[in-house]
């Protein structure tokens, strides 16, 4: 709902009478509402507070500071795990945003763009990716190295010490990527890449369990997540080395516990969730 605001009480407006015209209590109230109206008055957006734009992503480096971008801009923060929002710069059509730490971010656009801040979203910078199109981008945790994932399968470094494009091992445009101890990255087809090095350099398909256009991952410690749409739906599962956990993939809004995952995959596929109620 848009609310907005007006100077009230409203000046009175004097009409010409209309004759012939028949009376409409309707029609009246709104040709007083209309002449109410200060001229040179101005309108507010009051709720949803900052603005009602649509959002794609937020990275959130702390407890209290996150990032969150959009379509139509502008690029909005908190400091205050979320209790206020401030209007930074306004950037569009932003597909992905992921933050090293609490003053550094990357975000990938449209338009092959890349927008990045070091100064906590003082200021952003705008350029060209130097590697196409990319819809998604993830910052490893405490550093300023940035890998984002885009079309045709390319992954690249964006910012840090090793800039430069990764051999990912597949032509699947390539959508979200998240990074904790080491990076997954999902797309088209199903498809899920690993790397379990510090600098991502080398990338593994893991089995497809899903014909699903996986849109998104993340990853804590240990555990990856992911979801998308069509197919047999999203999945999860461990990462790294050892012994697995409890993974498994989802039917169109259902809820399943898979088999057991290796510790290399992101988990065995595990029987058909239930449709959405809602």
């Amino acid at each position: 709902m848009v609310v907005a605001t007006v100077a009230w009480p409203p000046v009175a407006a004097a009409t010409a009478a209309r004759p012939h015209a028949s009376f409409s209590p309707i029609g009246s109230a709104k040709l007083r509402a209309v002449s109410g109206v200060t001229p040179g008055g101005t309108w507010s957006w009051q709720n949803p507070s900052p603005n009602g734009n649509a959002l794609n992503t937020i990275s959130c480096p702390t407890t209290q500071v996150c990032y969150a971008a959009g379509d139509d801009g502008p690029i909005l923060a908190t400091t205050d795990g979320g209790a206020h929002w401030s209007r930074q710069q306004t950037e569009t059509g932003v597909f992905s945003l992921s933050c090293g730490d609490a003053s550094f971010c990357v975000a990938v656009a449209a338009g092959a763009t890349l927008i990045t801040t070091s100064n906590a979203g003082a200021t952003w910078t705008s350029g060209p990716t130097g590697f196409g199109d990319l819809y998604g981008v993830s910052c490893m945790p405490g550093t300023h190295s940035c890998l984002g994932v885009g079309y045709g399968g390319t992954i690249a470094e964006l910012t840090g010490p090793s800039v430069g494009q990764r051999s990912s091992g597949t032509l699947h445009t390539l959508i979200g990527v998240s990074c904790s101890v080491g990076c997954v990255a999902v797309g088209y087809s199903g498809t899920v890449l690993y790397s379990s090095d510090a600098n991502a350099t080398s990338w593994t398909q893991l089995p497809t369990v899903t014909s699903a256009l996986l849109l998104t991952v993340s990853c804590g410690a240990t555990y990856c997540v992911a979801g998308g749409t069509g197919g047999t739906g999203g999945m999860g599962g461990d990462i790294g080395t050892g012994t697995g956990g409890a993974g498994g993939i989802t039917g169109a809004g259902g809820d399943v516990t898979g088999g057991a995952g290796n510790g290399t995959t992101v988990g065995a596929a595990g029987s058909a969730g239930a449709a959405p109620t809602s």
